[in-house]
């Protein structure tokens, strides 16, 4: 089954290849998957987001330590394909929270933290809104809300 998968994906007739793959196991039907979602959609758009969340291809970091000024190590909204952001974070979060799988909070969660690193409080708190963050104290390194509109993280406004 698996050289079928492979000899439809090199056809690139991804459609046999997703059916054979989905009788055999997980990797084989998540490779099948990523390759069809890389080569058939525009990479870093909602639907390819939707269709990594369906095959289970994103990574999402397990224990995320919350700092604004962090590097995008941890995160696959870091990647050259996320790039517009900036703009695309509506559709994004629409696709997720019209498409919820298992964990979809933490998916958006990594998409409000990405968002907050990019300078666009206001979007972040939006994500923060929908994945049920709770509000803390600006003091604590943890918090992801304080005050709605307003990047505590920045020294002037603790």
């Amino acid at each position: 089954r698996e050289s079928a998968v492979s000899e439809a994906l090199s056809q690139k007739n991804y459609a046999l290849a997703l059916l054979i793959a989905s009788m055999c196991d997980r990797t084989t039907y998540q490779i099948a998957a990523r390759r069809f979602a890389d080569e058939a959609l525009k990479q870093g758009s909602p639907l390819h987001t939707a269709t990594l969340l369906f095959s289970n291809n994103l990574e999402i970091p397990e224990v995320e330590d919350f700092n604004s000024s962090s590097s995008c190590v941890s995160s696959f909204w870091c990647g050259e394909e996320y790039d517009d952001l900036e703009v695309s974070w509506r559709e994004q979060l629409s696709s997720i929270m019209s498409n919820q799988t298992v964990r979809w909070e933490r998916i958006v969660l990594s998409l409000g933290d990405r968002l907050l690193q990019l300078g666009h409080c206001q979007a972040a708190h939006v994500c923060y809104l929908v994945s049920f963050t709770s509000f803390g104290p600006p003091s604590k390194p943890a918090t992801r809300l304080s005050l709605l509109g307003c990047d505590h993280t920045i020294a002037m406004n603790r």
